[in-house]
This record gives C-alpha cells, sequence and structure tokens, in this order.
C-alpha cells in the first residue's frame, strides 16, 4: 500500500468478511504496525476531518487508478494539512 500511495493520491479500501457493501476511498496519512489511516473522501469530494483506522488484519482489498477514483481525485483537490 505504501508503494502504491506514492503514484496515486486516492485508494479504496474493502473489508469484504466484516461489511461486504462497503468501500472507504482517501487518501492513506499513516501506515502503522498494524493499521493504516485513512483520510476519507465521499463521493461529493469533501474530505473528512479526521481519518479513519483501519486494521490490516481486516482490509481484504485495495484497490487504486481506476476511472472513479481518479475523477474523485481531481475534484477533491489535495487533502486537508
Amino acid at each position: 500500500m505504501e508503494s502504491v500511495s506514492r503514484n496515486y493520491h486516492l485508494i479504496a479500501v474493502f473489508e469484504e468478511d466484516l461489511d461486504p457493501g462497503v468501500v472507504y476511498i482517501g487518501a492513506p496519512v499513516r501506515f502503522g504496525k498494524r493499521r493504516l489511516k485513512l483520510l476519507e473522501v465521499n463521493p461529493k469530494a469533501r474530505w473528512a476531518s479526521a481519518p479513519t483506522s483501519f486494521h490490516y488484519d481486516d482490509i481484504t482489498r485495495i484497490d487504486f487508478g481506476d476511472r472513479y477514483n481518479t475523477i474523485l481525485d481531481t475534484l477533491a483537490g489535495p487533502p486537508p494539512r
């Protein structure tokens, strides 16, 4: 995920075993030993105020570079600092 985040601003995170119908899209802000912190962006291209934490063991899939994420990245602009 770290190498992907160097080339793609947004990644889509799936926890299909916990909630198969949900995808979390955002910018990775921290790669810890056990968790990923992701600053999410919503479908209206608005950034969340705080990052969401995901246990690596719960992540079943990541997507990046697809058409939706690319357009959402363009509309949202860079994440707030």
